[in-house]
């Protein structure tokens, strides 16, 4: 997986842009898309949508079908958002002034 200071600015921007349109895709269309699809919606090429997955190490797990929607939201969020979110509560009191 890389990191988001490995990747170029143009690579950071169509990947929130892949996670904008597949928020919206997994809920209108199927489960999988492909990179045709991806590329259609986007205005990306093939290649790039392509090349852009796999420097993030998002891979297809079936040819035929294409990605996996879940996983690629999932994938381009460990790139996009490395940290999980921590709960935490701050408990003072108001003395201290």
């Amino acid at each position: 997986m890389a990191l988001i200071s490995d990747l170029s600015a143009k690579v950071i921007e169509r990947l929130s842009l892949y996670r904008q349109l597949l928020l919206k895709y997994r809920f209108t269309k199927g489960p999988h898309i492909n990179s045709a699809d991806l590329s259609r919606l986007t205005g990306a090429t093939q290649e790039s949508v392509r090349r852009d997955l796999m420097l993030i190490g998002c891979q297809s797990s079936n040819i035929r079908k294409g990605y996996e929607v879940n996983e690629m939201i999932d994938c381009i969020n460990s790139v996009l958002n490395p940290y999980e979110p921590c709960r935490m509560a701050l408990v003072g009191d108001n003395d201290a002034f």
